[in-house]
């Protein structure tokens, strides 16, 4: 069955990441039930004047930012602008049974102090694999939104992702070749280390604050506006 998009005609910037993109940290976040209208990709939508929707949520790896993806594009269709921040390829998202009949993920991180993660970090994790992994969430989701016709910025927060000297194979190589056009960065940073180097404030999380988000949405305004204004004109 083929994949059906639901119809709007709504204009939306829709963000989907992990904490940097939900805002983990600013003084407006109420953490596990609002997310924050401070963070680069809200105030960008504010600017435009756009509607704010956002599927980013704390903690989460690579695989459930794509799926979030997929089903932000699903239930609002591709008439939007989407902002997609790719977290660290080194976690693991997946679902390791339902409770109560509903499925559960569960996102392995090395600063995960339990016995499963524990297990995980030193017996099966490899840097090829995550790299492997992520760009193939990555690919996928491009090419969803692509076909869709759907416009979209993406951003990376780990630059591990592009090594090609250490733990790549044919297959890496390639696939890195061809998502890396695609990627946006803060004065050729990723927004962390931007953040850091240009001494914003940092949270004790290490989630930068409001003075860097508001100075990245000054910076990366004129690549969101672009692809907004080239949605809008093909409504």
């Amino acid at each position: 069955m083929p994949f059906l998009l639901a119809e709007t005609m709504t204009r939306k910037l829709i963000s989907i990441g992990d904490s940097f993109t939900y805002g983990s940290d600013l003084v407006d976040e109420n953490p596990g039930y609002n997310h924050s209208l401070l963070t680069w990709p809200a105030l960008i939508a504010d600017e435009l004047g756009a509607e704010y929707v956002t599927y980013a949520w704390p903690g989460i790896g690579n695989k459930d930012i794509a799926a979030r993806t997929i089903k932000a594009l699903g239930e609002n269709g591709p008439n939007n602008i989407y902002v997609i921040n790719w977290t660290f390829i080194d976690r693991l998202d997946f679902y390791p049974a339902s409770i109560n009949g509903k499925p559960e993920r569960y996102t392995m991180r090395p600063g995960n102090h339990n016995k499963h993660d524990t297990y995980y970090y030193k017996h099966l994790h490899g840097t090829m694999n995550d790299k492997q992994m992520s760009l193939m969430w990555i690919l996928t989701t491009i090419k969803l939104l692509e076909d869709a016709g759907a416009q979209f910025v993406m951003t990376i927060m780990d630059r591990l992702l592009f090594e090609d000297n250490v733990d790549v194979s044919s297959d890496i190589l390639y696939m890195q070749r061809i998502v890396k056009p695609y990627m946006h960065y803060f004065d050729g940073n990723t927004f962390l280390c931007w953040a850091m180097n240009n001494n914003y404030n940092i949270s004790d999380f290490m989630h930068p604050l409001e003075d860097a988000h508001l100075a990245a949405h000054k910076l990366m305004l004129n690549t969101v506006a672009a692809k907004y204004h080239i949605e809008q004109e093909q409504i």
